[in-house]
């Protein structure tokens, strides 16, 4: 099996796919509206994560140059073991030497002359580069460097053969750098808006990732446990911006707000400006030198994906000239809570979009002038209304939940919208009026019956009801990313189990709940066995539309294998190798670490609760380096599976079914595929929902 099934998201792009929806018919669902109690809020559940949170940590560096016949790669390393690997398509037959301003040496396999200042041997290992979609190998040299600044010259015009079966057609090439030091290079966003035309802000730092607190299998992020870390000094080598037109711009450096500082300056955090931002994909390549706890300096590199949207989608609701409207309706033209009665309370948000369809969300609190109360949060993917120039999005929720005391007013705060495909942030609104928020007459008895843990409640307007099929009931198995395959054996699953398949396919989350949906109505109702982005989508589709996963019966409605709910530090630094390997698939924003804190920051606990989600890692013995791909091992935090780290596979709510090593996400790796477990997989079909 090719392994391009599944790296299996992302390889590469500069530029992000948008056709999401073209193949699929979304309106044929109907959306729900959500409910969360204010536990969820308190929580953080369904509130925007901090951008610090979902950090990209690099303790390696990635090289991107242009191709030339000779190459010299720069780099610091601060002592210790060394790992290089080339990556092209003719990386294999390379010619490498390493130079430290007294010696040169060829790196190859075997024993070194004497007086090198250098291990004696080098480890040579061949690596696959399949994660490329590239059918040739490359070769990582494994050795002991001593401190200081070193330069590896890569000679690539070494074969004729190569080049007449155009193994060096690209314009591009790469040298992965990556040794065993917890220094790293840390790098967020500064905030979750990015408009065209705007600055676009990152921050960066550095950290000592060794800390005797936070274990790697504990639930937090590598960005969170970074910054827990004791901090370095750094120095910015280079920063710069690809935007989607095809220009590239320096950053303007600062900190702390100031004004501008030296690129070399030695620092603990700085701000990387760059102004007048282009709608698209914006790539950001970072090369900084990270000084250790011996004052070593390391170069690490992050390459970081921003989706910068084009700003025309805004709240309209900034002032008091702009008033959310609040309407309680009856059943008749409103909805159906089956908790909470009949009656109907409609939330009129006033935007100014062009988008036919966007998440939005808020927070609904209780006022009054000496207290203030939280009811619940509402959100849901609702269309755009229009009426002549003017547009409104609409949330809901049963009026039993929000019923106000004659003193209080109904208040709506951490109001936002995002785009639907990818869930980037479009705008948001701390505190927004209302009007008309005369709602005490509704309810006499309080907030809810069910109290301050009520579970979310999907509701649905009675004229869009999902109708179940007529069908049987089925166990479907969905595959991840861009795979060329479904990777779960039918062999370990019994008669209803299903195959989905859309295959080869660059799509957001909505987009696959959508068409995994529309593919499954011929069943009556079904549970889901995910795989990798799988799990994303049947997460999102059960949360967000009405389908037969709303049907099933007793078991467990979703069990993933290698999903990224957290998304995946792949996403960015593999992007850059697009001019090495080529585009491929093309980028996806929903499943990097941002994309995917951000929708993940829409789903309530009640829906998270319907999770069962395994993760795999390789198997690690004392007296070797171990991984489960040679090449993307350097960019993820152990435990990993070669493509998820541990602390992505599982989310807060959710039901949390273990590690367990030996297991790779899938074929080409050095343990087998996690999909081919026969024991968890018997587990699974016995288990599963129908």
């Amino acid at each position: 099996m090719c392994f391009r099934i599944l790296l299996i998201m992302f390889v590469f792009a500069l530029a992000r796919v948008t056709h999401a929806h073209e193949s699929v018919n979304a309106s044929a669902l109907a959306a729900k509206f959500l409910f969360a109690p204010p536990s969820d809020v308190r929580e953080g559940v369904v509130a925007l994560p901090s951008p610090r949170a979902c950090a990209t940590v690099s303790q390696c560096a990635l090289l991107v140059v242009p191709r030339a016949p000779t190459l010299a790669f720069g780099f610091d390393h601060g002592g210790g073991t060394l790992r290089v690997t080339p990556l092209a398509t003719d990386a294999f037959i390379w010619r490498l030497h390493i130079e430290d301003g007294k010696f040169a040496r060829e790196l190859r396999g075997g024993a070194l002359e004497s007086g090198a200042g250098w291990s004696p041997a080098i480890v040579e290992s061949v690596a696959s580069q399949a994660a490329f979609a590239s059918d040739q190998p490359t070769r990582t040299v494994e050795f002991e460097l001593s401190r200081g600044s070193h330069t590896i010259a890569a000679f690539t015009n070494v074969d004729e053969c190569a080049r007449d079966n155009n193994l060096s057609s690209s314009n591009e090439v790469a040298l992965l750098i990556d040794d065993d030091s917890p220094a790293a290079l840390v790098v967020h966003r500064a905030s979750w808006r990015s408009n065209a035309s705007e600055p676009l802000v990152l921050t960066a730092c550095a950290r000592w990732m060794e800390s005797d607190e936070l274990s790697p299998l504990c639930a937090t992020s590598p960005g969170e446990r970074a910054m827990a870390c004791a901090p370095l000094e750094f120095e910015v080598v280079r920063a710069r911006v690809h935007w989607s037109d095809g220009r590239v711009h320096n950053a303007r450096i600062t900190r702390d707000g100031a004004g501008r500082i030296e690129t070399r300056a030695r620092l603990e955090n700085v701000q990387l400006n760059f102004d007048n931002a282009v709608a698209g994909t914006a790539r950001i390549e970072i090369v900084a030198r990270v000084f250790d706890e011996q004052r070593a300096a390391r170069t690490r590199t992050v390459s970081y994906l921003v989706h910068v949207l084009d700003g025309g989608t805004q709240l309209l609701c900034h002032d008091s000239q702009h008033l959310i409207e609040v309407d309680f309706n009856d059943v008749s033209d409103g909805a159906v809570d089956v908790d909470h009665g009949r009656g109907w309370l409609d939330v009129s948000v006033p935007v100014r979009t062009r988008a036919s369809a966007l998440f939005a969300a808020t927070e609904l609190w209780a006022v009054s002038n000496s207290a203030e109360r939280l009811l619940g949060w509402i959100g849901g993917i609702t269309a755009v209304e229009r009426d002549g120039s003017n547009a409104r999005v609409h949330l809901g929720c049963a009026s039993a939940r929000v019923s106000l005391a004659p003193d209080e007013r109904l208040e709506c705060r951490n109001l936002r919208v995002h785009e639907r495909d990818g869930f980037a942030l479009c705008d948001f609104v701390a505190r927004a009026s209302v009007r008309r928020s005369d709602l005490s007459s509704t309810n006499d008895n309080g907030f809810s019956a069910r109290g301050d843990g009520a579970m979310a409640s999907h509701t649905v307007p009675a004229s869009e009801s999902y109708v179940a099929g007529a069908g049987s009931h089925a166990l479907v198995l969905t595959h991840g990313y861009c795979a060329d395959l479904n990777p779960w054996p039918m062999t370990h699953f019994s008669s209803d189990a299903w195959h989905y398949e859309n295959l080869n396919q660059n799509i957001s989350n909505d987009a696959y709940a959508v068409d995994l949906a529309l593919r499954a109505a011929q069943f009556k109702s079904f549970g889901v066995v995910a795989h990798s982005q799988g799990g994303c989508a049947a997460l999102h589709l059960y949360t967000f539309y009405w389908s037969g996963l709303d049907w099933v019966g007793a078991g467990r409605l979703i069990q993933t294998v290698g999903t990224p709910f957290r998304g995946t530090p792949l996403a960015g630094n593999l992007a850059a190798l697009a001019a090495v390997f080529g585009v491929q698939c093309g980028s996806i924003f929903d499943l990097t670490l941002d994309g995917a804190a951000l929708w993940l920051s829409a789903i309530p606990t009640s829906a998270r609760s319907r999770v069962y989600s395994h993760t795999t890692t390789f198997t690690d013995v004392w007296w070797s380096y171990d991984y489960c791909n040679l090449i993307t091992d350097p960019f993820l935090s152990d435990p990993e599976d070669g493509v998820v780290e541990h602390s992505s596979g599982h989310i807060l709510g959710g039901n949390n079914m273990g590690l367990v090593t030996g297991w790779c996400h899938v074929t080409d790796m050095v343990d087998p595929a996690q999909s081919n477990d026969a024991s968890r997989n018997s587990i699974m079909n016995a288990q599963g929902a129908r």
